[in-house]
């Protein structure tokens, strides 16, 4: 058992937008949701140190932080740190939780090097781990986006500046050497009141989204007043539905073949999507 846990390597799927405000934070915690109520085994990790927000989405009042991970493993760094980490449960679906420091202070002190070990040691428990980073290119977020597996690169079509900010972002990222197998630009809020057409968008970026969730104001604010995970909780909205396709590439990516054969992991996620 040893021998496998120490040859294990989870998935690491990072959010990362070159704008705020672009539902990055609510993608993360659905996708934690949805490969949990798939039987995977997830961890969702709040690195926006300063004003991290997957806390207060759900509603949940942590007793241990990213901050207290980090000083257990700089004071002893063969730490257990699984007992660190604290869990969200809906009925019985539940998942790993590392949120933001509670204090600014503390944000300030998180230290890069430390973080990707202890990411190193906590993939190696987790089939999959998701990151919700913060809005910039700096040195914590790099290493994040370095040590990922695939990068879910959150856009929205609104304004001229944002699609400039995107467009650097994309272009600043295939310079740094990342294949394009590794970054999913994914679309959110399609259809929202714009008058930006979204083939040139397409043009401008010089890439297509590989993924287009709908804008559904009505669901997500439910979800957000419920602290719910929608994909758990609505289900049946079309923001779900295709937050639940979302969830279902990631898999397949990973999985490839052994996705719903044999062990009945699926079993959970299709009775809530019936």
């Amino acid at each position: 058992m040893a021998d496998e846990i120490q040859s294990k390597s989870g998935t690491i799927i990072s959010l990362f937008s070159t704008a705020s405000s672009v539902g990055k934070t609510i993608i993360a915690i659905n996708l934690a949701a949805g490969l949990a109520a798939y039987g995977k085994k997830v961890l969702l990790a709040d690195c926006d140190m300063q004003f991290g927000d997957v806390a207060n989405m759900l509603s949940y009042k942590p007793q241990k932080t990213i901050a207290d991970v980090q000083a257990a493993f700089l004071e002893r760094p063969d730490v257990d740190l699984l007992p660190l980490i604290e869990s969200y449960s809906y009925n019985t679906i539940s998942f790993g939780l590392l949120t933001a420091p509670l204090r600014l202070d503390q944000a300030y002190n998180m230290k890069t090097d430390a973080l990707k070990k202890i990411f190193t040691n906590l993939r190696r428990h987790y089939d999959f781990i998701i990151i919700d980073t913060t809005t910039a290119f700096n040195e914590l977020n790099m290493a994040i986006l370095d040590m990922s597996t695939y990068i879910a690169f959150i856009g929205i079509v609104d304004f001229i500046p944002t699609i400039k900010n995107m467009k650097i972002g994309y272009d600043a990222m295939r310079r740094l050497g990342y294949d394009q197998e590794k970054i999913h630009f994914i679309l959110n809020r399609d259809q929202s009141h714009t008058s930006i057409d979204f083939d040139d968008v397409q043009n401008i970026l010089g890439t297509s989204f590989q993924h287009i969730i709908p804008n559904d104001f009505q669901t997500v604010q439910a979800s957000i007043k419920e602290h719910v995970p929608l994909i758990l909780a609505q289900k049946n909205a079309p923001v779900a539905e295709k937050l639940e396709d979302l969830v279902q590439k990631f898999i397949q990516q990973t999985d490839g073949e052994k996705e719903g054969q044999g062990s009945g992991l699926g079993s959970i996620f299709k009775r809530l999507f019936r």
